[in-house]
């Protein structure tokens, strides 16, 4: 979408007045690292002058993500381990069965180490485009987009569109249809190995990204005669056979 405007330079670099879109498809082209052949068309776009980028809090960073690593890597194992040797008796190493456990919790704390290193990977992003786009005047809201593979919590949410800064249900003009939209606190939850992103939205009608569309459908098709509980579960189980499939034949669910 096209507001007309853009955020400056995220670094210290002074920036004009104004920018080319095409100076900016080449800034994208340069950071995402890939090839795009495009000519400038030499629109204009207004660079915002009254705009400062937040400063990450790297502190806090750094200590949720120790805070989450010790607790899912040395303290899970070390409690899974006092657990087995409770299980065994003395926790002896030829007792077969306390050799399987052990076995057993250390591919687990790893697995769920990695997992809340994923997670913890992915924070500081997403914490500054959440805190750059509430700063951005021209917000006007928020939606949630999936990567590829998305669990049926994840698929729900990016199905019912955005909400806004503002409270007033009138201004939801096609977001959500008869769906309410995401309640803003679900909207930044993540889970283990989460890959969803949080984005800003600048208009406040029929706003669906494709995906969301795609998504969305799906839960109209799937919840039909289906209301609260029973609907979720019949989008759980369409969502999850939509994965059977697409991974079987090696595609994109979303």
């Amino acid at each position: 979408m096209n507001t007309d405007a853009t955020l400056p330079p995220y670094d210290a670099e002074p920036a004009g007045d104004v920018i080319t879109l095409g100076e900016l498809r080449d800034d994208f082209v340069d950071l995402a690292d890939f090839d795009l052949d495009v000519d400038d068309d030499g629109l204009e776009v207004i660079v915002e002058d009254d705009y400062t980028w937040p400063e990450p809090d790297a502190a806090a960073l750094d200590a949720a993500a120790r805070t989450s690593l010790v607790v899912t890597g040395p303290v899970h194992a070390r409690q899974r381990l006092a657990q087995a040797e409770r299980q065994t008796d003395t926790g002896r190493l030829d007792d077969a069965g306390f050799l399987a456990e052990l076995d057993a919790l250390m591919r687990d704390a790893g697995t769920t180490a990695a997992a809340a290193a994923d997670r913890e990977a992915l924070r500081g992003g997403r914490d500054l485009l959440h805190r750059a786009s509430a700063a951005d005047p021209q917000t006007v809201g928020w939606a949630r987009v999936t990567d590829a593979d998305p669990c049926a919590w994840c698929a729900m949410l990016a199905s019912r569109g955005a909400i806004y800064r503002s409270g007033d249900a009138a201004q939801l003009k096609g977001s959500a249809g008869p769906l309410a939209p995401v309640d803003a606190e679900d909207l930044e939850k993540y889970h283990d190995m989460c890959h969803c992103q949080v984005i800003p939205i600048y208009s406040r009608t029929d706003w669906l990204p494709e995906q969301g569309r795609a998504l969305r459908e799906l839960w109209d098709q799937a919840t039909e005669g289906h209301a609260g509980q029973d609907a979720i579960n019949a989008y759980r189980r369409a969502i999850e056979a939509r994965r059977r499939r697409a991974r079987a034949r090696g595609v994109s669910l979303a």
